[in-house]
């Protein structure tokens, strides 16, 4: 299904939302339309239910370049970002733009004065090996796409605020990594809303710590409105979820595990004579660096002490030779690992600690300061994505 044909004359003709359904079954009995992109006659649909849109014949050679199994509210969504951003002034807009030499066709192709931006909405899951390819395809041509995923149902019914968030493997590959973090961008087309989660902080596994906002569609820009930085009271309000979920996970480590010393967390608190459920606050903090370890904080924070006591240094004794071999050892890709080891050192040492050992040197109001200026806050304006 394709919401854009051509006429006999050869003008191009664009199916809006605003176009009466009376009109388009008056307008197909008088004239022909054709695909842009093979020149067959494609029809012109215009039912009760799913959007008006142009189709090729089943028979139509055409039909692998363009997905004729689209869902309305695919059609629907690109329809009004594609409306939205025509009104925005010096931007030159298509919609369903089909790149021959790529073999791919965005959704919205916008173009600036300074660059090209295709625009891919998703409302279904599909291969993230299949996304991969289209944003390598994209980018070959000098290109850097976005990709917008339909509003997740759960996240519709989230209250805006801070709040957790479990991001799926699919629903991952839709971050966007800016200057104050992670953003999840997505659009609902029945509301005309985006929907961001900001500010986004690991907590475990695929369970996020960030903030809900909602935006109407008439207010938004482009490029697209970044969230505000978070205030000091949201960050308080951050430090007080993730020290819960810090001690809900400490607890279920002693409570639901039955292995005893067996088990490779509670051993190592062992073997560092640190009780399990009055861990310093300064082991299970958040880094501000890539989620690579989807273990909670607490576990590989307290994993990297450990192989340090067991190798019998203090942390300002630990070299890049000890950290690449805890993350070799651990089975965590090296780079990205020791750049959080790193981070987390350079935590350690902000706060005084210089042993694992070093029980009292962080406070409550201290970790929430040093939460405060090394991680959330960051000394913006407002951005664009």
């Amino acid at each position: 299904m394709i919401l854009m044909a051509k006429m006999t004359e050869g003008k191009y003709f664009t199916l809006t939302g605003s176009m009466k359904r009376n009109e388009l079954r008056a307008l197909r009995k008088r004239e022909v339309f054709f695909c842009p992109q093979c020149n067959e006659k494609v029809l012109l649909k215009v039912g009760d239910i799913v959007i008006p849109h142009f189709a090729h014949q089943q028979d139509s050679v055409c039909r692998s370049m363009f997905s004729e199994g689209e869902s309305t509210e695919h059609l629907l969504g690109k329809q009004q970002l594609y409306e939205f951003l025509q009104q925005i002034k010096h931007l030159d807009v298509r919609l369903e733009p089909y790149f021959k030499k790529l073999a791919q066709r965005p959704d919205v192709l916008v173009t600036t004065t300074s660059e090209v931006i295709p625009i891919e909405f998703q409302c279904s899951q599909i291969p993230l090996r299949q996304i991969a390819e289209r944003t390598k395809g994209y980018m070959s041509a000098g290109m850097n796409p976005i990709w917008i995923l339909r509003t997740p149902h759960k996240l519709q019914k989230l209250p805006q605020g801070i709040t957790t968030y479990s991001l799926s493997q699919f629903e991952e590959r839709f971050l966007t990594d800016t200057s104050e973090g992670l953003v999840f961008l997505t659009y609902e087309p029945y509301t005309k809303k985006f929907h961001y989660l900001s500010s986004l902080l690991h907590v475990s596994g695929r369970q996020f710590i960030g903030k809900h906002r909602v935006l109407s569609l008439d207010k938004q820009c482009f490029p697209f409105v970044r969230p505000k930085p978070l205030t000091r009271e949201e960050i308080q309000n951050y430090y007080t979820l993730h020290s819960s979920l810090r001690n809900k996970y400490l607890k279920s480590r002693i409570f639901y595990n039955r292995k005893g010393i067996h088990n490779a967390f509670l051993r190592m608190c062992y073997e560092l004579k640190l009780i399990p459920s009055e861990l310093p606050a300064w082991i299970g903090v958040p880094i501000a660096f890539k989620n690579i370890f989807t273990e909670h904080a607490a576990e590989w924070q307290l994993a990297f002490l450990h192989f340090v006591e067991m190798k019998n240094l203090n942390l300002r004794q630990v070299t890049l030779k000890h950290i690449h071999e805890f993350a070799h050892r651990y089975g965590k890709p090296e780079e990205d690992a020791v750049e959080a080891c790193e981070q987390y050192l350079k935590f350690l040492f902000s706060i005084g600690v210089q042993s694992v050992h070093d029980f009292e040197k962080i406070k409550d109001v201290q970790y929430f300061e040093v939460l405060f200026t090394q991680y959330l806050q960051r000394e913006m304006k407002i951005e664009k994505i």
